[in-house]
């Protein structure tokens, strides 16, 4: 090292002998090399040999596992529950992807067989459209069912991560507006509204417009919602919206071809509804709802029989176009926040001759 890091000079011989002493150290490596080289070609053949022992393992200790004692009733029963009303088979939300029954499928052949004989698990599905770049996994879902008349359970939501968690209606005006691609997931699920059967759609109110524009009703086989049987509406209530508007966005007026629709969720009251009232046996709840609006309702629902009313919001000319109404009404809860008197109003106005049961909050 000391002569590396000076400038002296190695004479002839000095060079010749190191020159030979290269050559040799050269040999040496290329032995080293070479051993190296066999050693590894050693340790992959074992690695492989291994793995195949430990897989003919895992294959053997699969056989006498417990779980294959299970009926394949028993199995399908725990799908069920993993798929289940609690949860969505498939979850597109703005900012995750989970596919439970996808990841069940993939378990073993005995699993998919299982899974794919269960066609409620692929038609449990909540889809946020932000997330247009997924539509190949609802495809991979929409192929389990298409060849069957399974119903389709389904929650479309139009909301970006931060207002998405929350169930109650608290958004921007202008929300999220969905353009160009973003609209590819609503047309794949339109083209399935004839198995619609529990439907929540919630976003913004300029989702619930932008819905006639980009919806192609060619693509709606029978033109309306014959299996529908529950609605739920979720926008934030008046905005953009004028309380003397006489017509609503065309997709919302389809629901008037339900046949089976009985149960209902808005978040405010509307003349220009075209739902099928008289068909109604159930309403979510009137929360913050003026008295008015109520009677109105129950006016063109006969069927309903509960009511339920959380009173939060003070009303311009709250007596305006009261009148008594005798409803059919067997079990009605209502509660209010102190000063709010619509609750109080709404039990004046209504004559229960059925009352089974009447709850009263504040």
């Amino acid at each position: 090292m000391e002569k590396l890091r000076s400038l002296c000079h190695v004479s002839d011989t000095e060079a010749s002998s190191l020159f030979a002493l290269i050559g040799e150290v050269d040999s040496d490596l290329s032995r080293y090399d070479m051993e190296i080289t066999r050693l590894r070609d050693a340790l992959e053949t074992l690695e492989s040999q291994r793995a195949s022992l430990k897989l003919y393992r895992d294959h053997n200790e699969a056989l006498v596992s417990p779980i294959r004692k299970l009926p394949i009733e028993i199995i399908q029963d725990i799908f069920s529950f993993v798929c289940g009303d609690s949860s969505y088979s498939l979850q597109l939300k703005a900012d995750s992807v989970s596919t439970p029954a996808l990841d069940l499928a993939q378990v073993s052949h005995v699993w998919r067989n299982a899974a794919n004989s269960m066609v409620s698990l692929w038609c449990n599905l909540y889809v946020n459209l932000v997330r247009d770049e997924e539509i190949g996994v609802l495809e991979v879902y929409e192929s389990r069912y298409i060849e069957t008349d399974a119903p389709l359970d389904l929650c479309i939501v139009a909301l970006d991560a931060t207002h998405e968690q929350y169930d109650g209606i608290s958004w921007d005006s202008d929300g999220i507006a969905l353009i160009g691609s973003k609209w590819k997931l609503w047309s794949s699920i339109v083209r399935q509204s004839h198995r619609w059967r529990n439907i929540t759609l919630k976003g913004p109110w300029s989702f619930f417009c932008d819905m006639s524009d980009n919806t192609d009703y060619n693509d709606m086989p029978n033109g309306g919602f014959p299996m529908l049987e529950s609605l739920r509406l979720q926008w934030d209530p008046d905005i953009h919206m004028a309380q003397d508007r006489h017509d609503g966005p065309e997709f919302l007026m389809r629901f008037h071809d339900a046949p089976r629709l009985r149960s209902l969720s808005v978040p405010e009251y509307h003349y220009w509804y075209s739902f099928p009232f008289d068909q109604l046996t159930s309403f979510g709840s009137f929360d913050g709802w003026p008295c008015r609006d109520i009677i109105h309702f129950l006016e063109r629902s006969p069927r309903i029989r509960s009511l339920s009313m959380h009173s939060y919001v003070k009303h311009s000319n709250p007596d305006d176009g009261l009148h008594q109404l005798k409803a059919p009404l067997t079990s009605v809860n209502v509660s209010q926040y102190f000063g709010y008197n619509e609750s109080i109003n709404l039990l004046k106005c209504l004559i229960l001759i059925g009352l089974d049961f009447a709850s009263c909050a504040q």
